[in-house]
């Protein structure tokens, strides 16, 4: 069991962080510079802790945040303590598991005529003691349809939110614009549909309110969040008393936070950063499954001029150095990817990886009048590896003959439509998740997405098939136009790595292990 540290306490060791964070930025520093050499291992890490959890107690997490920014809002802020945070205070339609999407507040969906038609979860209780209905379902719907949605969104494609409307207590009818999708169960297990209460119209300490495991006690943006445990949780209560996450956007920090034991949990740490902790007794290296990998993208613009050649895309695609990609930046924990997004998916094509050739990606830029052209790559600290990546396929495109070039953003800029859309190329992450999701949401950024009308089609069949046979012939034909001539270079699947204490256990990890659901954490005894 942890030492019993106060709320008070945590906020005095915080700033004792801080200067700890100058030793971890250091760290990173010297091995993003060389000094330190390069650590990797084919030693197997443990996924999770041994034992049975038991109950009670107080357990800190560390996640990287976004400092003033971040928010209670279910729509707001999308670092990562921000979606720690809400899926631990509210809870979604449906949720993931084992590539499944799993009834949570729905019980069900099936199609009447021209509605979707959502059943509820019945005694679902919230935070302050009334009961889910199918009011606050509708009043989600309609906040996920209107400008608090500050993102875009593919779910809005095909139903529209804005004329759900109530049909009895625990039932919600949604319109189906144009044609039915086959796998609505999937579409509807959005992570930004959390179900807040109706008439929710600010998300301050006391105003947020959900169902989730766990309620909102305190709130300081930048810095902590706690919440309480809730006793009346539908699915059963949390096994600890009080859950605390701490924001901490330098991954040394997070590494040195649970060193000292001032956390017993933290995500997503640089693959060098983790290494340096593997001799800590009492502490361990935890790695992602293998099915939950994540995927390391470039995704080329295909309204720029270079970008909307074929020619250009397929050379990028045969001159990038993959497996330098993977050793530098992944030091080990990973795999060259094959240029599809969504492994460990259902439906995933599991096409080979394209073998480098820089001839032939010589050729084709040429053919594509791109020698000696700019090319402006958009990178942001979004997540372990992001930035790094995007200097080291640019070093790599200039010795194609490239005048490639790095444009690192800030996290509030990243999703701004209008700046994303004058850089070339975005390097980018992605989860494991499922394709409906990874497609639909590439599709609904414009810089992002893949114009392709054969690809477009194959898309349109894949999301209307009905049947699970016609789904995955479908989804096996929109990937392979993808493979082919798509405008994403997905060039590596990293192991998502986490610093834990060695009795703290419970993680679940639903899509991603960066994100993982804290309901069940706690501490083997």
């Amino acid at each position: 069991m942890p030492p019993n540290i106060t709320v008070t306490d945590l906020r005095m060791t915080r700033r004792q962080l801080l200067t700890a964070i100058g030793i971890g930025s250091l760290a990173v520093a010297a091995v993003a510079c060389g000094s330190e050499s390069s650590t990797t291992t084919d030693e197997a890490l443990p996924t999770g802790a041994s034992g049975d959890i038991g109950t009670g107690g107080r357990a800190r997490l560390a996640f990287a945040g976004s400092g003033a920014t971040e928010s209670l809002d279910p729509l707001g802020a999308p670092s990562a303590v921000d979606y720690a945070r809400r899926i631990s205070i509210f809870d979604p339609l449906f949720a993931f598991h084992d590539a499944t999407p799993e009834p949570r507040l729905a019980t069900g969906v099936t199609y009447e005529g021209d509605d979707l038609v959502i059943a509820l979860r019945e005694g679902v209780t919230f935070h302050d003691g009334s009961t889910l209905t199918s009011a606050d379902v509708v009043f989600t719907f309609s906040r996920f349809a209107g400008p608090a949605n500050v993102y875009p969104s593919d779910l809005l494609m095909y139903f529209d939110f804005a004329k759900a409307r109530a049909d009895g207590p625990l039932t919600v009818r949604v319109p189906v614009r144009g044609r039915r999708i086959g796998w609505p169960e999937a579409a509807l297990a959005s992570d930004s549909l959390q179900i807040v209460k109706a008439g929710t119209t600010t998300f301050t300490t006391t105003s947020t309110i959900g169902t989730g495991p766990y309620a909102l006690s305190k709130f300081a943006p930048g810095e902590q969040t706690v919440l309480k445990r809730f006793d009346e949780y539908w699915a059963g209560p949390a096994n600890v008393d009080e859950l605390v996450l701490l924001s901490l956007p330098e991954p040394g920090a997070r590494v040195n936070a649970v060193k000292t034991k001032v956390v017993d949990y933290a995500a997503d740490v640089p693959f060098a950063t983790a290494m340096q902790a593997t001799s800590t007794s009492g502490i361990q290296v935890r790695t992602s499954p293998d099915n939950l990998r994540g995927s390391y993208c470039f995704a080329i613009n295909m309204s720029r001029d270079l970008g909307k050649q074929e020619a250009f895309r397929k050379a990028l695609r045969l001159g990038i150095d993959r497996q330098a990609l993977v050793d530098t930046i992944m030091l080990g924990h990973g795999e060259p990817g094959n240029d599809l997004v969504g492994a460990g998916a259902k439906y995933y094509l599991d096409a080979s990886v394209p073998k480098r050739d820089t001839d032939r990606a010589r050729t084709l830029l040429e053919e594509a009048g791109a020698i000696g052209k700019q090319f402006r790559i958009r990178c942001f600290n979004y997540e372990v590896g992001l930035v790094d990546s995007a200097k080291l396929f640019a070093s790599q495109l200039r010795d194609l003959g490239l005048d490639a070039t790095v444009n690192e953003v800030t996290m509030t800029e990243a999703f701004d439509m209008k700046s994303l859309a004058a850089d070339d190329a975005s390097a980018f992450p992605i989860g494991a998740f499922n394709l409906p999701t990874c497609y639909g949401l590439s599709q609904s950024f414009p810089p992002l997405a893949f114009h392709d009308k054969e690809f477009g089609q194959a898309l349109d069949r894949a999301l209307h098939e009905t049947t699970d046979g016609g789904r995955r012939t479908a989804w096996e034909a929109a990937q392979q136009i993808a493979a082919d001539r798509g405008n994403w270079i997905v060039w590596g699947r990293a192991d998502t790595l986490a610093i834990a204490a060695d009795n703290f256990g419970g993680i679940v990890e639903r899509e991603s292990p960066k994100y993982p659901w804290l309901g069940k954490v706690g501490f083997v005894h």
